[in-house]
């Protein structure tokens, strides 16, 4: 609490912010050790003390994270290079004792020496060939400065790198000079990563706005496809909020082996890609999603936000039970971006839908946490990775990017059912857009909901909190499904239709269900609370050797999964498995299950609101019957 007071002692200390730019300069003497230098000089900060901080998250992951953990030495001087007393305040703050330069305003620098190489959560990596700086994680703030504008100039490496001569400077932030950036806050520049090495660049434009990815790495793709693509996702996502919000945007890949995922700023995005994915046609598809997440993030988070978000607070958690909307809506729309963009067919679409659907149907955690609480809860649980993520999570919790992407298709129909497809949920994020500028404050639940009731009088927006966000009430896919004249198939209907040819009587096949999962290594990794191998006591970690006295993983025997399959119905199995090299046997009765999944199916004979739906929905015609007639135009 001291601290936070010292730091608002400071807002008023700063003569002339405005003019003043906080200077930061990069310098790699070594890149080959993974390190980077930073000096960071306040100008004309006039109390007896500056407190400086490292942010404790970056914004896009709801994670502290030990950022000052990587930091090897800091040292302090003031104008004239004299060098000031530096001591630590807490685990990411630094105090400068300015008493020594007397009274007056003066110019105060910091250096550190951080070591960088944290690749996998997109916050630093340096090395011969490059260095990444995700600015929360390198770039030090004063709360005296924050709103001041920024300037950041980077030195090429002159030993320890890949042709220096080379390095080039990519990122969101006006460029003035070739190795010069510029920004108007601490805010816009943590917002704005560096990609400053040797790097491939694919450039586009959209509407005269320049686009470039810009990949390190291994890249052997097809730069006039990517860009086409591209360039297409950007232009349905601009359809949608009516313009673009940036003068020019970067798309900076990372291209290397078992790297996934990817994050939002302000003006770019940062991805991490397995170079496989350049030549593989499913990881390509798999990427543009990603792509068309990121891409629309650039609204949905970024142009506006929650309220609790809207000035960000860098030294703790920030909460919000809006992050279903955040992220889960933005999930909802990556996807679909695709068949409106002409990247995949209206059935692919589907099968990625009803892959969607399938895995929350079989979430136990859906039943255990409401979505505005996994939102809220995003903190602690979601975004852990590793030894520190729960392996009880399938049965605690439910992904609020998930379950928030589904939701949010279920208001989709809603809307367009209401209002008999004049608006839709297109409509509901174009506003918030409208409404809620960056900076002034923030949208609530209130105005949410206010706003999807201006779009459509007709939708119980009370009920649809209350059910599908508040609650744990079932998600009616079924209905929702129906506006855009779809059906949902469950996964016996489905598996029967499948596997008979003219046999009206068929049954449909059936799998054994343990609920567990098991690995290569024959290790339990996720036992769901709806298995009986979870109700006899089998957990995550127990490495499983036998099943009925047969090993697993044997020559003539096969996988677990293999033995299971193996077992008789109703029948207890004996399960022989090591726990803490202790050995246990734990016996249950696997249960029989539909062998197949909750399957999206157009409707034989639509009406033509349904169809028309469907059309504007995803951007693509209702297919013609086999034998070349149009569906039914019934209402």
């Amino acid at each position: 609490m001291l601290l936070y007071l010292l730091c608002l002692a400071c807002l008023g200390s700063v003569a002339h912010a405005a003019d003043n730019p906080v200077r930061y300069h990069v310098r790699l003497p070594d890149p080959q050790t993974q390190t980077v230098h930073i000096d960071a000089t306040f100008p004309s900060i006039a109390n007896d003390e500056l407190i400086v901080h490292l942010p404790v998250w970056r914004p896009g992951l709801y994670l502290v994270l030990d950022n000052a953990g990587s930091v090897r030495r800091v040292t302090a001087h003031g104008p004239n290079n004299e060098p000031l007393e530096i001591r630590k305040g807490r685990k990411s703050s630094w105090i400068v004792d300015l008493s020594p330069l007397g009274s007056g305003s003066h110019d105060v620098t910091i250096a550190m020496e951080i070591y960088a190489n944290s690749i996998a959560n997109r916050t630093r990596h340096v090395d011969s060939t490059h260095a990444f700086l995700s600015g929360s994680s390198v770039f030090l703030f004063s709360e005296a400065t924050r709103d001041a504008p920024v300037r950041v100039t980077f030195e090429r490496p002159s030993f320890g790198a890949d042709e220096p001569e080379k390095w080039r400077l990519a990122t969101g932030m006006a460029q003035p000079e070739p190795l010069t950036a510029e920004t108007r806050s601490y805010d816009i520049l943590i917002d704005s990563p560096v990609e400053f090495g040797l790097h491939e660049r694919v450039d586009f434009n959209v509407d005269g706005v320049p686009h470039a990815h810009v990949i390190w790495g291994r890249y052997n793709g097809d730069s006039e496809q990517l860009a086409e693509d591209t360039a297409a996702i950007v232009r349905v996502q601009r359809e949608i909020f009516g313009k673009l919000p940036y003068e020019r945007y970067e798309i900076l890949p990372h291209s290397a082996p078992g790297l996934r995922g990817g994050t939002e700023h302000y003006n770019s995005t940062v991805l991490s890609v397995d170079p496989a994915m350049w030549t593989d046609e499913d990881r390509y598809e798999r990427f543009l999603s990603l792509v068309a997440h990121e891409v629309f993030h650039t609204w949905n988070i970024k142009r506006f936000r929650p309220a609790e978000l809207d000035r960000y607070e860098y030294l703790e958690e920030t909460y919000t039970k809006l992050l279903w909307l955040v992220e889960g809506t933005t999930s909802y729309y990556d996807d679909l971006t695709l068949p409106r963009a002409g990247v995949v067919d209206g059935d692919r679409y589907l099968k990625i839908l009803s892959n969607s659907i399938d895995g929350y149907r079989t979430t136990p955690g859906r039943m255990v946490q409401p979505l505005d609480e996994s939102s809220f809860d995003a903190w602690i649980k979601l975004f852990h990775r590793g030894a520190d993520r729960s392996p009880d999570r399938a049965n605690s919790q439910i992904s609020f990017y998930l379950k928030g992407a589904l939701v949010s298709f279920v208001l989709d129909m809603e809307i367009r059912s209401a209002t008999r497809n004049a608006r839709s949920l297109d409509d509901v994020m174009r506003r918030l857009y409208e409404q809620f500028p960056l900076g002034e404050g923030g949208y609530t639940r209130a105005d949410l909901t206010r706003i999807i009731r201006a779009v459509a009088p007709g939708v119980d927006v009370d009920v649809f909190f209350r059910d599908s966000i508040e609650g744990l009430a079932e998600v009616d896919f079924e209905r929702a499904a129906a506006v855009a004249g779809l059906e949902l198939v469950s996964p016996a209907i489905d598996a029967k239709s499948s596997s008979e040819e003219d046999n009206d009587n068929a049954d449909p096949p059936t799998r054994l269900y343990t609920g567990l999962s098991v690995n290569g290594d024959h290790t339990v990794t996720r036992a769901v609370s709806n298995g009986p191998g979870y109700a006899a006591g089998c957990i995550v970690g127990d490495e499983i050797l036998a099943v009925n006295g047969q090993r697993v993983g044997g020559r003539s025997t096969g996988s677990f999964a293999d033995l299971i399959d193996a077992a008789e119905p109703g029948v207890p199995v004996e399960v022989l498995l090591s726990r803490r090299d202790e050995l246990r046997v734990i016996t249950f009765r696997p249960i029989e299950r539909p062998d197949g999944a909750w399957t999206l199916k157009r409707v034989e004979e639509p009406t033509r609101e349904q169809r028309a739906v469907y059309e504007s929905w995803l951007g693509v015609d209702w297919p013609s019957d086999d034998d070349g007639e149009e569906s039914s135009d019934d209402d």
